[in-house]
């Protein structure tokens, strides 16, 4: 499922925000519907987004497409949404004031991943986008970084 998504938005961007989303919770549900498996959507966003995440800055490194961060840059990065784990979690409920559900993030469903999700799409400063956020907290993690691409 996540090579399958991966393929296909290589081979056919999406036009909108929209458009990305159902794709992505498509893949989703193809990895939650593998048979003789547990996989709940937190663990499906987890390989999709991350395999979007390397597949992206591989590409981005390759063409030599990066923005004034230094991150990849070519559009199509602003629909990806941030990978969630631990560390995310933790960081955006400590320094951001984010309302995070008390299950671990694997065992999360669609509803609150797409909470989650939203929540940061809709504090985000300056024209940030949430595949950024993870790159900040990942390469940088403190407050001061954030504090002007997040509103707390």
């Amino acid at each position: 499922a996540a090579i399958n998504f991966l393929k296909d938005i290589k081979d056919h961007l999406p036009n909108n925000q929209d458009e990305f989303n159902r794709r992505h919770d498509e893949a989703c549900k193809k990895c939650c519907a593998i048979d003789n498996t547990n996989i709940f959507y937190g663990h499906a966003q987890k390989l999709i987004n991350m395999s979007l995440k390397y597949f992206y800055n591989e590409y981005a490194f390759y063409y030599n497409e990066n923005n004034y961060l230094g991150y990849p840059n070519n559009n199509i990065e602003s629909y990806f949404h941030i990978p969630i784990d631990n560390q995310v979690i933790d960081y955006l409920r400590e320094y951001h004031k984010f309302n995070i559900p008390n299950l671990p993030f694997t065992q999360w469903p669609k509803e609150e991943y797409l909470n989650f999700q939203n929540q940061l799409s809709n504090r985000l400063m300056n024209n940030y986008k949430p595949l950024e956020i993870d790159y900040l907290i990942w390469n940088n993690g403190n407050n001061f970084v954030t504090n002007n691409a997040i509103n707390t």
